[in-house]
C-alpha cells in the first residue's frame, strides 16, 4: 500500500508567528515597526479575561440572609430545605445538621467585612446546651448565599 506524500514546510508555526508579529530575522529579532504592534497585541490578548468579577458581599444583604437562615432554624426547618428556595442558602452548621433545636438568637454585631464575606457575632441558645453562647458566622451573598459557622 502506498503512503501519502508528506509535505515538509521549511517554517514551523512558531517561526511564522514570530515573522508576522515580531519581524523575526534569521539571526535574532528586531522589535520595530510591525514588531512593536505584535508585542502590544500579544500583551493585550494575555490581559483579556484576567480581571476577576467583583465577589463582594453587601453587609445588609448578608445580614438578611443570616436572619432568614436562623429564623428557619428556629422554626424547625432543616438546612437542606433552604437550598430549594428561589434564592438558595447553603448552610454549614453541624449542630443544626445533626438535629439541634435553636431556641433563641440575636445578631450581636453589625458585621465586619472580610474579603468576600461578612463576619457576624450571634448570641444564641441551642436546646441541650447549658447556657447561651456567642458564635461567629461567615456570610457571603456572591456568587451564592452561604452561612457558615466559624467555630
Amino acid at each position: 500500500m502506498m503512503q501519502p506524500a508528506q509535505i515538509e514546510s521549511p517554517w514551523s508555526w512558531r517561526d511564522l508567528v514570530g515573522r508576522v508579529l515580531f519581524r523575526r530575522v534569521k539571526h535574532g529579532s528586531a522589535i520595530h515597526g510591525r514588531g512593536v504592534i505584535g508585542w502590544w497585541v500579544l500583551g493585550w490578548l494575555t490581559m483579556c479575561g484576567c480581571s476577576s468579577p467583583s465577589l463582594s458581599t453587601d453587609p445588609q444583604a448578608a445580614r438578611r440572609v443570616l436572619e432568614d437562615t436562623l429564623q428557619a432554624w428556629q422554626q424547625g426547618k432543616q438546612p437542606d430545605e433552604l437550598k430549594s428556595l428561589s434564592a438558595p442558602i447553603y448552610v454549614g452548621d453541624l449542630r443544626w445538621e445533626k438535629g439541634a433545636k435553636l431556641i433563641e438568637f440575636s445578631i450581636a454585631s453589625e458585621g465586619e467585612y472580610h474579603q468576600s464575606s461578612v463576619r457576624f457575632n450571634v448570641r444564641m441558645r441551642v436546646a441541650g446546651e447549658p447556657k447561651a453562647s456567642e458564635k461567629v458566622y461567615w456570610v457571603s451573598t456572591n456568587p451564592a448565599n452561604t452561612v457558615t459557622l466559624a467555630d
